[in-house]
């Protein structure tokens, strides 16, 4: 067996196991946002303007609606101007 047929070979198995060990897309899923992690998300605090990643800031449910905030100071700003 020469080197080029060794080489085309090991190439192969690599290409198989890059398959097989592939990761599984959407595992943290988030709704209409596939392949983006939730650690990877930002959100707008409605108050001050300012995007903070979602699993550090702090969150509101109000009126239905899910708010999120880059601190205790600015949800209560808005707990305060929207009862």
């Amino acid at each position: 067996m020469g080197p080029f047929r060794l080489a085309i070979i090991a190439g192969l198995i690599y290409l198989i196991y890059r398959l097989l060990t592939r990761p599984e897309k959407g595992r943290n899923h988030v709704a209409g946002r596939q392949g983006q992690n939730m650690d990877d998300l930002l959100v707008e605090d409605p108050v001050c303007h300012t995007y903070v990643p979602q699993k550090d800031s702090e969150c509101l449910k109000s009126h239905g609606k899910t708010y999120y905030f880059c601190s205790q100071e600015c949800r209560q700003k808005f707990k305060d101007n929207n009862p």
